[in-house]
């Protein structure tokens, strides 16, 4: 399923293909997220808290980065929906020494915590256009846009959109946007 992405262009928008970018993406690599990667002069950190395809969230968030780095972007796609708040919580301390003002975060959220969300492996064909692969189903943990930002400070909500599907699509960023 081919998904049409509003707010990830604007997670992009400061990135000059000159500078350097570092990613932290929370999915699993594939080739078209790689090659979209390639285009810009970027490091990228690849660490996918779901164990594909087990369908339970680790207890312990592995996020192996290195003292210094500063995320410009960080993807985390739907993962917020699938880990408990303790873990989210101990996700949002291990990368708030790793991001700054003009760290962008980009990621979807059930509209409708209620309601069922389909787990989906996201690739980047470009920042306009994603690959939505539906994966096994998984129970997602029922968080509204409170929980997340309860749990994930020092990220807030810069902007969201609603998107088919019971997603909703969320901007994140240090400050206000």
């Amino acid at each position: 399923m081919r998904i049409a992405p509003s707010l990830l262009p604007k997670a992009f928008e400061r990135v000059d293909r000159q500078q350097k970018t570092t990613i932290l993406d929370l999915g699993s690599p594939s080739p078209q997220t790689v090659s979209f990667f390639n285009r810009f002069r970027c490091q990228v950190y690849f660490a996918n808290l779901l164990e594909w395809p087990a369908g339970e969230a680790s207890d312990e968030p592995e996020l192996d980065i290195p003292d210094g780095v500063r995320f410009d972007i960080c993807l985390f796609w739907d993962t917020l929906n699938y880990l408990d708040v303790p873990v989210l919580r101990r996700v949002a301390s291990k990368l708030a020494i790793h991001i700054d003002t003009g760290t962008r975060g980009h990621g979807f959220l059930a509209f409708s915590p209620a309601t069922s969300f389909s787990r989906c492996r996201f690739r980047i064909e470009d920042s306009h256009n994603l690959l939505a692969e539906p994966d096994q189903d998984a129970a997602s943990r029922g968080h509204t846009w409170k929980d997340i930002e309860d749990a994930m400070w020092p990220w807030v909500c810069g902007a969201t959109s609603l998107m088919q599907g019971n997603r909703q699509e969320l901007l994140l960023t240090k400050d206000r946007y």
